[in-house]
């Protein structure tokens, strides 16, 4: 009793750190992870995030090119239609037991076919900073160039993307894609805390109200909206008085975002970037 009255304390809920999680379409929490075009400086830009010299930088591209090692982990035998080209390169980093953050290069050969195809290149990157020289763990994984230094020692298609003054992903010649979380929204968000990107409370509220609202159009209510709707239903009759206490406002570096696990059991490591 308290004041006199019957009370019932239910405490239960989602955790504020998977407010983006709980409004994945379709009411599945775990990300579908896939291929997703990205521009050339979008994939490059999270490897040079906490390089001091990327910090002061006037130039970013000027940054990448100068302190940029590459590993081309595989190339495609025959030219593919872009949705082979993803399908072999997600077989490839699978098979090679490749991971962090991998990326892949398709080259259009043939741009005025009805299906366009092209050749393909299994890509990672690191900065100069990080790159251990007597690490071998990923030798058999294929060569890290130095882009400075050996820009010709890499395929010329991955040379030329490399050193396209910014237009990739523009034209017909090159598309570039990076492994990641299907729910564009989502990846982005994620993206951008990476990248140490200041986003406010507000614009993280706005988001996830955005997105129950576009769960409501499957008929999917989030715990707390369908608590609020039975609360309103039974204070409406008179009978009971039920309230509901939310928490308050989700601090957007508090987030998590649920990854899939691709793992393999005898070596215990991801085969596909997490």
């Amino acid at each position: 009793r308290l004041l006199d009255k019957q009370v019932a304390l239910v405490l239960c809920g989602e955790s504020h750190q998977d407010a983006i999680d709980v409004t994945r379409s379709g009411g599945i929490f775990d990300a579908q992870d896939g291929w997703i075009e990205m521009a050339k400086l979008d994939i490059l830009r999270p490897i040079f995030i906490d390089d001091p010299e990327f910090k002061g930088s006037d130039n970013p591209e000027d940054m990448f090119l100068n302190n940029l090692m590459v590993q081309v982990n595989a190339t495609s035998k025959k030219c593919l239609t872009i949705e082979k080209a993803k399908g072999w390169a997600k077989d490839t980093v699978e098979n090679l037991d490749v991971y962090g953050q991998v990326s892949f290069l398709w080259v259009t050969e043939n741009a005025s076919a009805r299906v366009p195809k092209g050749r393909v290149f299994l890509l990672r990157f690191l900065s100069k900073a990080e790159f251990d020289p007597d690490d071998d763990d990923d030798s058999d994984k294929g060569t890290w160039i130095n882009l400075k230094h050996q820009p010709d020692d890499l395929p010329k298609p991955v040379k030329d993307w490399l050193f396209d003054d910014g237009s990739c992903n523009s034209g017909k010649s090159h598309r570039s894609f990076e492994w990641g979380d299907l729910d564009f929204e989502a990846f982005q968000l994620n993206r951008r805390r990476l990248t140490n990107e200041v986003i406010s409370t507000q614009e993280i509220d706005k988001i996830v109200e955005d997105r129950k609202t576009k769960l409501k159009e499957e008929n999917l209510l989030t715990w707390d909206e369908w608590f609020d709707s039975i609360r309103k239903q039974i204070s409406e009759s008179g009978d009971i008085g039920l309230d509901l206490i939310l928490e308050s406002q989700v601090p957007p570096w508090e987030l998590s975002l649920h990854r899939p696990q691709y793992i393999d059991a005898e070596k215990e490591s991801y085969s596909l970037p997490h």
